[in-house]
């Protein structure tokens, strides 16, 4: 948990406010939760989730986080097809704050 909050404040990603401190004009204040997992290796994780949903959608630097199953397949199948390999990967630390 420490090194998560760490590398957050390290890269300067959020402004802290103080307690009843109103956002800035033109920006939102936004909720942060802290998610636990257990990894299928037994290591515990930690992540800070901003709750983006209360803000406005931005025209640049949207994409999506988590693929579909359906793309998987179709990705999978064109490789298949092509004779192609396929290689994926898992767990890039602190994707977002980049």
């Amino acid at each position: 948990m420490d090194t998560e909050i760490h590398q957050l404040l390290d890269f300067e990603t959020f402004h802290i406010l103080k307690r009843n401190q109103r956002a800035p004009e033109g920006y939102a204040q936004v909720p942060l939760i802290i998610v636990f997992d257990v990894k299928h290796d037994g290591r515990r994780k930690c992540r800070q989730v901003a709750g983006g949903h209360v803000t406005e959608a931005t025209t640049e630097n949207v994409y999506l986080t988590v693929i579909s199953p359906e793309g998987v397949q179709c990705v999978i199948f064109v490789a298949e097809h092509n004779s192609l390999d396929v290689w994926g990967g898992d767990d890039v630390g602190n994707v977002y704050l980049n």
